[in-house]
């Protein structure tokens, strides 16, 4: 999986790499991910039925109740008193789940239904993990993002003056739950480990993959991907960690015209 570095703006420098500094850059994550912040709540996923779309276990959702439902959507839906993070298919009236293994949920007459809002996006924790909103069949909905408290750049990013964003490019990473498109969060401060998710230049690319230290390896999270030897010719540079992932499951403009 390649990436795809933010450009610096003219004047910024301090990276060996074209990927700037997050916080140089200004960016914020509660400008370009929160469209709505009176409407938009947070909580965490359970459950793998909607990995098919890049929703695991333990995913961070952010979802927006003041954007029109479209079919397609992936909704959080109060279904029975029980809430549920699905696909909403309008024409046939059905829930959907990502995953063969759980059959659509058919919306009938006496099923008490009620919307509760669009998953805009999700956030992949692929190191330090983050609980303590609830959502999608736990006990509540979730906490809502003015009641936070803190920022999404407070709670997601570690360490700022050593944080750049980059966008995945390729198939490569979808074992791991990092598909085309998804925004990373790449930290230089953390300490790489054994079967790290990193970013790396390598041989002149920027590249995703999990870091095999022991055997020299930068692996891949699919099995139409072979593992690539790192031998002593090849030029290599650890660039930082993945520590989380941002999936767009709304694809805003606005969203990519910030970032570049």
């Amino acid at each position: 999986m390649n990436v795809i570095p933010i450009k610096a703006e003219a004047g910024i420098t301090g990276f060996e790499s074209p990927a700037a500094e997050y916080q140089e850059l200004g960016l914020s994550l509660d400008e370009f991910l929160v469209a709505h912040p009176a409407a938009t709540l947070i909580g965490n996923t359970a459950g793998d039925s909607m990995v098919g779309v890049g929703i695991f276990n333990d995913d961070l959702l952010i979802v927006d109740s003041a954007v029109e439902v479209l079919d397609g959507d992936v909704v959080i839906a109060n279904y029975n008193d029980s809430f549920i993070c699905k696909i909403l298919d309008k024409e046939r009236g059905l829930l959907l789940s990502a995953s063969q293994s759980y059959p659509p949920i058919v919306i009938n007459e006496l099923d008490t239904l009620q919307l509760e809002g669009v998953v805009v996006e999700s956030i992949r924790q692929h190191r330090k993990r983050i609980k303590g909103f609830s959502c999608a069949g736990i006990e509540s909905l979730g906490t809502e993002y003015q009641e936070l408290g803190l920022s999404l750049d407070e709670l997601l990013i570690e360490h700022p003056t050593a944080t750049f964003i980059g966008i995945a490019s390729g198939e490569s990473m979808v074992g791991v739950g990092i598909f085309s498109g998804d925004l990373l969060i790449v930290d230089r401060a953390l300490e790489v480990r054994h079967g790290d998710i990193i970013v790396a230049n390598y041989n002149g690319s920027f590249t995703c993959k999990i870091l095999d230290k022991e055997r020299g390896l930068l692996l891949s999270a699919s099995q139409y991907h072979p593992p690539v030897a790192i031998k002593e010719l090849d030029t290599f540079q650890l660039e930082g960690i993945v520590s989380r992932s941002v999936r767009l499951h709304r694809k805003r403009k606005e969203v990519f015209s910030c970032l570049r």
